[in-house]
């Protein structure tokens, strides 16, 4: 599935899977460009900031729910 925001002022920061080996784009010169302006964005100062709120915030919130094994 495919999200596309081009008009919002958001921007997604998507995590990419670990994988083995090189990419084969077979002139899939769009899906590049999308791959390559996402970890831009993902190792930019700001999706940094983002994390650390997001690991205060919202992971924070259910620490106490993973102690109790659940």
């Amino acid at each position: 599935m495919t999200i596309r925001q081009k008009d919002g002022p958001w921007k997604s920061r998507i995590a990419e899977p670990q994988r083995c080996g090189r990419n084969h784009w077979n002139g899939d010169h769009e899906a590049q460009r999308a791959l390559y302006n996402n970890r831009a964005r993902i190792s930019s100062g700001v999706a940094k900031v983002i994390a650390k709120k997001r690991t205060e915030l919202v992971e924070r919130s259910f620490a106490h729910i993973l102690d109790r094994g659940g």
